[in-house]
């Protein structure tokens, strides 16, 4: 049975340490295009608000 390596109960207790995947790659990078997205937005909403507007997206 030790072939199949199949984990009874009582057996010898492995801890398995994790690691970074290529989902948690993808959420870093995905989370790193948001924000790089949202201060390009800041910036184009600066540049078309009133003068001395401190929130660009407030209403008025």
């Amino acid at each position: 049975m030790s072939q199949y390596q199949t984990r009874l109960p009582g057996g010898v207790r492995v801890r398995k340490r994790s690691t970074l995947n290529i989902y948690t790659g993808l959420s870093f990078l995905t989370l790193l295009i948001l924000a790089v997205g949202v201060a390009y937005m800041w910036f184009a909403a600066m540049k078309v608000a009133p003068d001395n507007a401190t929130n660009p997206f407030m209403f008025r």
